[in-house]
């Protein structure tokens, strides 16, 4: 293997430990945590349940992440909520390729983790989404920036994944 590949490779993995390491945390009173990296800031949002954290580059937008908790309506099933979650990127956005819908788990819990590309304000931005349906709420849970910034946002977008807790849960 490369010397280089692997000197930077681990270089990486030191920076973004160190970035984790020095995130902030966010404690929600909705029930969840999660960690805000360094250089991101939480951005104003007059809507109730809901919180938006932004990364900017130049003075504009670079990528956000935000979360959204609403009550769960009836029997509504991860499974139910993936179509629900498809129709309104179809919904928001004049084009949308979904390129991946999987099950997996967020902080313990089963998810739903769509990855879509759509057109924003003439722009081919790459959104995730994950939902967890917990305590009679659907928590969702959306990651965004351009498409041609996707490789480098997406470690980030992971890291904030990765710290989500739930209250009484241990960090």
């Amino acid at each position: 293997m490369n010397t280089n590949l692997q000197i930077t490779g681990l270089s990486l993995s030191i920076l973004l430990t160190a970035a984790l390491a020095s995130a902030a945390p966010y404690v929600s009173p909705r029930g969840y945590s999660l960690n805000i990296p360094p250089g991101w800031r939480v951005a104003p949002n007059p809507l109730p349940g809901r919180i938006r954290i932004e990364y900017k580059q130049s003075g504009s937008v670079a990528a956000a992440f935000g979360v959204d908790v609403g009550p769960q309506t009836g029997d509504l099933t991860l499974e139910a909520a993936v179509p629900g979650a498809i129709a309104e990127y179809k919904r928001r956005f004049s084009k949308v390729t979904i390129k991946s819908q999987t099950f997996s788990s967020l902080g313990g819990e089963k998810d739903f983790d769509i990855v879509a590309i759509a057109v924003l304000q003439g722009h081919s931005v790459c959104l995730r989404q994950v939902g967890v349906l917990k305590n009679n709420s659907l928590y969702v849970f959306t990651a965004g920036c351009r498409e041609k910034d996707q490789a480098k946002f997406d470690p980030t977008f992971a890291q904030i994944l990765a710290s989500v807790r739930w209250k009484g849960q241990p960090r």
